[in-house]
């Protein structure tokens, strides 16, 4: 657990490598603690002498004094894989003036959500059917983090889920991230109840069964990283809410820039 320092120290003194799991860890976005927190363990299994592996990562923006820390990160027996073009190549410049027995071995990877596969349509049947969910008719996947909480973003959000629903697409909010997103959900579903009278349904699936979700949708509505990415795959039409930059550079890399709407985007641009 990452709440239990002692048993971290354990494993690092007992292990041989030092795995960073995919994801963007190293980024501020969310807080600086977060790269603080990762950071920390990183120095540590270094000074013990082991070896780090960075699995399918992503970097955020960083200051120049931020991207030294950075750098330290990378330097010596490391191997780094990223996700996207951006952090690869933010990665190459810190490298580049490294002595050569210093630099890690770098390479450029994608997301491993990408080699997730679908549930059978058996199995998506049941699994759908015990949620109670209206997927034998045209629907709509809604995946937004809990995060982008905002009044105007919301009531722009409520307007445009109800000319979805006139359009006759049935909205399904699907938590990610479920203690984070319930609210947002939970407080755009009862808005909707209130103007429509339709009950629009909030889910929290295992991760084949949300990929199978957002396959069979007419299209996906999202701000989290893992249900733009699950679209991408499944070929299903996206439109991204997120101002994170792992978001838009995964919008960019799969060359769909028309599904971005600005950072701080509007209600009639919304709904346009």
């Amino acid at each position: 657990s990452r709440k239990n320092p002692i048993g971290i120290v354990w494993a690092l003194l007992t292990c041989e490598v030092l795995y960073v799991g995919g994801g963007t860890l190293l980024q501020k976005e969310t807080s600086r603690r977060s790269f603080c927190y990762y950071a920390f363990w990183i120095r540590l299994a270094k000074v013990l002498g082991k070896r780090v592996v960075y699995y399918a990562n992503g970097f955020g923006e960083f200051s120049k004094r931020e991207e030294k820390n950075v750098s330290r990160l990378l330097r010596g027996r490391c191997v780094v894989t990223l996700r996207d073009k951006g952090s690869y190549t933010l990665a190459e410049r810190l490298v580049s003036s490294m002595p050569e027995v210093k630099k890690p071995y770098l390479a450029l990877t994608a997301d491993s959500a990408l080699t997730l596969q679908p549930l059978s349509t058996l199995e998506a049947k049941c699994l759908f059917a015990a949620h109670h969910l209206p997927t034998n008719a045209p629907y709509c996947v809604v995946a937004l983090s809990g995060k982008d909480r905002g009044k105007r973003r919301e009531n722009a959000l409520v307007r445009a889920l109800l000319l979805v629903m006139e359009k006759g697409y049935s909205p399904i909010f699907l938590l990610m991230q479920p203690r984070v997103d319930a609210s947002v959900a939970h407080g755009l579903a009862n808005a909707l109840l209130a103007k429509s009278g339709k009950q629009a349904p909030i889910v929290t699936l295992p991760s084949r069964g949300a990929l199978s979700l957002i396959t069979g949708a007419s299209f996906l509505v999202a701000s989290r990283f893992h249900a733009l990415v699950f679209a991408a795959l499944g070929g299903t039409a996206f439109l991204c809410l997120s101002g994170s930059e792992k978001c838009r550079r995964f919008c960019r890399e799969v060359g769909c820039d028309a599904a971005l709407l600005p950072k701080d985007f509007n209600e009639e641009t919304l709904l346009y």
